[in-house]
């Protein structure tokens, strides 16, 4: 019975080609282990238990598992606070009594300028409301932001794929469309993250009015604007803010491969969808009335995303409205201000 057992773990084993390249030593030697274990003469393999156990041991001894050192991470070692994967540690990196933060949490389109490295990046993403949600005073963040903010880095988000386009003139304006709809989707994207991670919080859920009916009814919303690009499957215990979030990444992929290939997309969201989302946003979760949505946008210059191509984003950025939903913050290198902002 130990040999029949041992049989079939070796042959679960012997299925995946990636185990069976990384250790061939071990699995012939435990073919063979099991092949002495089931001789009818078990004297003439195992004389004593010590024989048993000395070639059970020789088995495991082929069987070499390196476990990959945990890389030393050093905070000063990242290019931009953009790269700090872990909230938690910019939190505790930041400054929090700035002289002059209160200047760019104004309620107008604001363009924060500054030298490379002075710390555009990490107050953007300070400002981010994601940012704080790994918090233990996270149902206190809406009132010390003063608003809801959702971070979008261009050079993560928007400058692999959209910066390539301007390189051949008149290409952006020829997709342009298309261009428009790529930032949408990502605007979005980032929009449902930030709200299926609030919802999570009661405190902040709360003051934002973020109840179980609002989330469906957002994702009913997305789903409407795109009806023939998105086909939401929901299902009992899944977030559908989040399944949409993860859908429009999944459009924002395949626009990106079609924008490569200079192929249409077949479909096209308007400038404005954006605006009417977060219309959306406020109309059914009454808490945004008080805290305006906020984008921002780090390092938005031309070093990103070309004068072109920012040139057909400011039909998206820079619209007006009589409700309190979109205000723009831009991070803008001061270093690159003769090209950097248009």
């Amino acid at each position: 019975m130990l040999a029949r057992c041992l049989a079939q773990l070796h042959n679960r084993l012997y299925r995946d080609r990636g185990i069976v390249s990384r250790h061939p030593q071990f699995l012939r030697r435990l073919r063979q282990f099991i092949q002495n274990l089931s001789d009818e003469d078990l004297s003439r393999h195992f004389p004593d238990p010590g024989a048993y156990l000395t070639a059970l041991r020789d088995v495991g001894e082929a069987l070499t598992v390196v476990r990959p050192l945990t890389p030393s991470f050093h905070p000063f070692d990242a290019i931009s606070a953009e790269h700090l994967a872990n909230d938690r540690l910019l939190l505790q990196l930041f400054v929090d009594h700035l002289p002059w933060i209160s200047l760019v949490q104004t309620a107008e389109p604001t363009v924060l300028i500054g030298p490379r490295g002075c710390g555009k990046s990490m107050v953007f993403r300070y400002m981010g409301l994601r940012t704080h949600l790994t918090s233990p005073d996270a149902a206190d963040v809406l009132r010390q932001l003063g608003f809801f903010g959702v971070y979008i880095g261009c050079a993560s988000d928007l400058g692999n794929d959209l910066l390539w386009i301007a390189r051949e003139q008149g290409r952006p304006e020829r997709w342009a469309d298309s261009i428009t709809t790529y930032f949408n989707l990502v605007l979005a994207r980032e929009l449902l993250r930030s709200l299926a991670i609030s919802a999570g919080v009661p405190g902040v859920a709360s003051a934002l009015g973020i109840t179980d009916r609002a989330r469906f009814e957002i994702a009913a919303h997305v789903q409407q604007q795109l009806t023939t690009e998105l086909n939401v499957i929901r299902l009992q215990g899944m977030d559908p803010l989040q399944t949409c979030a993860d859908l429009l990444d999944r459009l924002r992929l395949k626009l990106g491969n079609a924008l490569l290939e200079e192929q249409s997309p077949g479909y096209q969201l308007p400038p404005t969808f954006i605006r009417d989302l977060c219309q959306r946003v406020i109309d059914v979760a009454p808490g945004f009335e008080s805290f305006r949505i906020v984008f921002l946008l780090d390092d938005y210059t031309s070093h990103r995303l070309s004068r072109p191509i920012q040139q057909i984003l400011n039909t998206v950025l820079w619209q007006r409205s009589h409700r309190k939903i979109v205000l723009v913050m831009a991070g803008v290198s001061c270093s690159r201000m003769t090209q950097g902002l248009y």
